[in-house]
């Protein structure tokens, strides 16, 4: 199953009103999956612009990498 456009509005739709208000200003996510994937790219990139939430985006996964991320980029959530 591919997602369609109408499916990607009803999960960013869904994942605003999910939201119960907008993300604090220092609000900061790290993305770790790939953006070809949903979840990186709707559940993350897209809800977060839509929030506006600021987001790390690591283009490989490495553990001493995404510590350094957090600690420098105040990171408060991760995917």
């Amino acid at each position: 199953h591919t997602m369609s456009n109408y499916d990607m509005i009803g999960t960013l739709g869904s994942a605003k009103r999910g939201a119960s208000s907008a993300p604090e200003p220092q609000s900061t996510i790290l993305l770790a999956v790939p953006l070809f994937h949903a979840t990186g790219l709707h559940v993350v990139l897209l809800a977060s612009f839509l929030m506006g939430r600021k987001i790390v985006i690591m283009n490989k996964w490495s553990p001493e990498t995404a510590l350094a991320l957090i600690e420098r980029e105040r990171v408060t959530a991760f995917t």
